[in-house]
């Protein structure tokens, strides 16, 4: 498994604000577990899980352990394009294509026009009352950035499941 898979699924706490991070989603339950037990009062947390290049079966398995609707882990299996918002008993479906820088693109310093367009893939956000799950593509920043925006956020109590999710949207339009 090369470096970038080490830690594919992380789960984020917005009250302690640490990070939990693992090649595996029962790996990731078996981390926060651990956690959780050292914390009290985290049933007011809002917390979040992103699994970054998830494959099919990562996603089924993470869809069946959350009762995902199965057209909701089809969409996200396959990759679907179309950007949509989709709601469900439970939860809500946001997808999006956003772009995704290049190398070139980056250091702003090549001349050829070509080398500069950035690709795209698509995003991801499942919410609910209180927890977010992205499915996030590899190379975009969107997760770092919007975790450091909660960091720097006064009062942790205001930020809420579609706080995060409004966060990610709006961090999609910004390439770095």
């Amino acid at each position: 498994m090369d470096a970038k898979g080490l830690h594919r699924f992380s789960h984020f706490s917005c009250r302690t604000q640490q990070v939990v991070t693992s090649s595996t989603w029962e790996g990731l339950l078996i981390e926060q577990s651990t956690l959780s037990a050292d914390t009290k009062g985290s049933e007011r947390d809002t917390w979040w899980v992103d699994i970054c290049d998830a494959t099919e079966e990562e996603v089924s398995t993470v869809c069946q352990a959350l009762s995902i609707h199965p057209l909701t882990a089809e969409d996200i299996a396959t990759r679907e394009p179309r950007e949509k918002i989709e709601a469900f008993r439970n939860y809500y479906l946001i997808s999006f294509q956003t772009l995704l820088p290049t190398d070139d693109f980056k250091s702003s310093r090549s001349l050829k026009p070509s080398s500069s367009i950035p690709g795209s893939a698509g995003f991801y956000i499942l919410v609910f009352k209180n927890a977010t799950v992205t499915f996030s593509p590899s190379g975009c920043h969107h997760i770092a950035r919007v975790r450091d925006r909660i960091r720097r956020t006064q009062d942790t109590h205001l930020v809420s499941s579609d706080w995060i999710c409004y966060a990610l949207m709006y961090a999609r339009y910004f390439l770095s």
